[in-house]
């Protein structure tokens, strides 16, 4: 969506703090749907952009986070 998007976007960073996010998804022929859940997330994200530049090199942004996996287990990401 962003790299649709007519101009050129930069942003240095996005925080989030507290938020939860749950995740479903429905296979054919699943008798029901599966889903997975992160609460407490504290995140930031860095270096996002859509600058043509990009589509041709290496592009990347960064996240860091942490949340509690499915209410429980505390899990990172780097």
């Amino acid at each position: 969506m962003m790299y649709k998007y007519p101009g050129k976007l930069h942003i240095d960073s996005i925080g989030i703090s507290g938020g939860n996010i749950t995740y479903s998804e429905h296979s054919p022929g699943a008798g029901a749907q599966g889903k997975i859940t992160f609460n407490e997330l504290n995140a930031k994200l860095f270096q996002i952009t859509n600058d043509t530049l990009y589509k041709k090199q290496k592009g990347y942004f960064q996240l860091y986070a942490q949340a509690l996996l499915m209410g429980k287990a505390s899990c990172r990401w780097y």
